[in-house]
């Protein structure tokens, strides 16, 4: 038997493959630029796929996910609000401490209760945790800072107190549209938006009787967004790259839900006996209040004379293989690890590991985030003359999330005593008291010094040695 030989390309075959391919890329990338021109569509391509380029059509995915959309999963799908609020809470688990200088040990400056006050009479925290919430859900949120000054919202700010300041005001990115963009190259705002207006109705505020709009100039907001590039206030929605997984853990929900309640309500079908034989309207009627009669009454019996009944089977697929695909991408989405979205609803508790790999990406999400937010605050009230400037500049400190908690601390000062034990059967003492007391988070008290019980017999024996060859005092 001979090797078939691979079938061979010629030259002016190739040729016309190449063509064949550049011709059918230049049409894909003509039907996506008239598909989402001026759509403002972000994420995947469901045109990458050269042989499905409708599945996304087929899947029921959306083309573009809007700030609306993000909005309504977020209300709506328990998973979707997860993952946009456990971040915030574990970031903000705490209040953070803003400093003067470099030095964290000294007493209160008169700058820094300057700052704490002012955190303190504007609930400064909590605006920028909602601020922060809020940003996750979009593309940006906003600070409005209302300021008594006597000018309206579309006049650029001028210099203004501390006292002046009346509130902080969190804004969703459905209730802030941007309008011109500052086009002037030696402009601070150079590529940003000079003014927004703002619409108390809309998307994410919750009063139904707010009806006012408004023009607010740049100078008067601190816009949020996490993931924005450059000078860009658009950031990435934190559900954007999981929005499709969302949409399979909804069909899958409300799928079984659905195959569940039709099986418990036990819908019937009627077949006639005698094939051709017709049921007239009135004979319906009457079979249909005595399946309800049959419902009601755990006695009551159902009988039909020249019709049929049988139950309607629906045969649903198990969907825990559909359901966890989604659950892990939408995790690997976020970054959260699955048994932490769902809690412990599912039986099984988030591993030591989980938590504390989620703990070390909070920490540093605080540090790269949320004190940038802080810092946004604070720039603007030394360029607006709220605050003054610290001379040795300031620090925006936190605790440490990845620090043992109390039971730790305790478990791993025991594990040192018990090496303190064992030791004795060979080099001595391994860690004095004060160092198993600091590691079980209590004051030293001893400046690291044994303990007089902490002596070996070894150690004594040698020390009655040394007294007896010593020479004595004249």
């Amino acid at each position: 038997m001979t090797k078939s030989s691979k079938p061979r390309v010629n030259s002016q075959q190739y040729q016309q493959m190449l063509q064949l391919n550049k011709l059918t890329m230049a049409l894909n990338a003509q039907r996506r630029e008239s598909f989402f021109r001026g759509s403002g569509f972000g994420g995947s391509d469901p045109f990458a796929d050269m042989k499905h380029a409708k599945a996304w059509f087929d899947y029921g995915y959306p083309m573009q996910v809007d700030f609306y959309m993000h909005w309504n999963m977020a209300e709506r799908n328990g998973l979707a609000k997860a993952g946009i609020v456990i971040p915030v809470n574990l970031c903000w688990m705490d209040s953070p401490t803003v400093r003067e200088g470099d030095d964290d040990d000294h007493s209160e400056t008169p700058w820094e209760k300057t700052v704490n006050q002012m955190a303190k009479r504007l609930k400064l925290w909590r605006h920028i945790r909602d601020a922060d919430r809020m940003q996750r859900t979009g593309r940006y949120s906003a600070l409005f800072i209302r300021v008594r000054d006597g000018q309206a919202p579309d006049k650029p700010l001028g210099n203004v107190s501390d006292s002046q300041i009346i509130e902080l005001m969190p804004l969703w990115e459905g209730q802030l549209e941007p309008n011109d963009i500052d086009t002037n190259p030696v402009s601070e705002n150079y590529n940003r938006p000079v003014n927004y207006t703002y619409s108390a109705t809309g998307t994410g505020n919750r009063d139904a009787k707010a009806a006012e709009s408004f023009t607010i100039h740049h100078s008067r907001l601190i816009i949020l967004s996490e993931n924005a590039v450059g000078g860009s206030i658009y950031g990435t929605p934190a559900n954007e790259a999981g929005f499709n997984a969302l949409l399979d853990w909804d069909k899958i929900r409300g799928s079984g839900g659905e195959a569940s309640w039709l099986a418990a309500a036990n819908k019937q079908i009627l077949t006639p006996l005698q094939p051709g034989q017709q049921i007239s309207e009135e004979v319906l009627t009457g079979i249909n209040d005595s399946l309800k009669d049959m419902k009601e009454g755990l006695d009551e019996v159902l009988f039909m004379s020249g019709v049929e009944a049988k139950p309607m089977n629906n045969t649903v697929p198990d969907p825990k293989i559909y359901k966890d695909m989604a659950l892990e991408e939408y995790a690997a989405s976020v970054q959260i690890p699955a048994k932490v979205l769902v809690g412990t609803q599912s039986g099984v508790k988030a591993g030591d590991e989980d938590t504390a790999g989620l703990m070390r990406m909070m920490q540093s999400r605080r540090v790269n985030v949320c004190t940038d937010f802080i810092d946004s605050f604070l720039n603007w009230c030394f360029m607006y003359g709220a605050l003054p400037a610290p001379k040795d500049g300031h620090v925006v400190a936190w605790s440490d999330l990845t620090a043992p908690s109390a039971g730790q601390k305790i478990e791993a000062a025991l594990k040192m005593a018990q090496v303190n034990v064992q030791g004795r059967g060979g080099d001595g003492v391994v860690f004095t008291t004060d160092e198993i007391r600091k590691e079980a988070g209590y004051k030293q008290l001893r400046n690291n010094f044994p303990m007089p019980d902490e002596t070996l017999p070894d150690d004594a024996e040698a020390e009655s040695a040394d007294a007896e060859e010593a020479p004595a005092n004249v």
